[in-house]
């Protein structure tokens, strides 16, 4: 493998929405995804822990930034991915919410005395385990379906 093609593979598009993704290409970008999420961010977060007050508004900055910057592109390789299949990328959203607010009713127990602020308080926690599981729901499905066969109104098909 050379590098111009590693780059394409990564790089090229990184935000694109309006274009199609191969197979190969959206599985590497989710794994690289999931890397950064597993091995790379817990690193910095465990780096924010101990470093002095003064350094940990930059570092948390970065941290927030570095965080967006990936979610951003697995979202865009999903969509690129859907728009293989010639549907908007929009319909990736179907898997996260049915599953969230399943989870948040599910869990909720009416007869305590939970109150909105603690309920506010825990339900990033329960949308972001969700959005992990929904994304690999996502990740699994897009990943063994082929996309359509030839030219489709997102273009022609990937060529890596």
């Amino acid at each position: 493998m050379n590098n111009n093609y590693l780059y394409k593979l990564f790089f090229y598009n990184y935000l694109g929405f309006r274009i199609r993704s191969s197979r190969r290409e959206f599985i590497c970008r989710i794994i690289l995804g999931f890397f950064v999420y597993l091995v790379l961010l817990p690193f910095l977060a465990y780096i924010l822990i101990i470093v002095s007050n003064t350094k940990q508004i930059l570092l948390h900055s970065f941290l927030t930034l570095a965080i967006f910057v990936v979610t951003l592109g697995m979202i865009s390789a999903s969509a690129r991915r859907i728009n293989d299949f010639n549907y908007s990328g929009w319909w990736q959203l179907l898997v996260y919410f049915p599953l969230t607010l399943l989870f948040i009713i599910k869990n909720y127990n009416y007869s305590s005395s939970l109150s909105i602020q603690q309920l506010w308080f825990f339900l990033p926690l329960f949308v972001s385990n969700f959005f992990f599981v929904s994304q690999i729901i996502l990740f699994v499905l897009l990943s063994l379906i082929p996309g359509t066969k030839g030219k489709n109104k997102y273009g022609d098909p990937p060529e890596f």
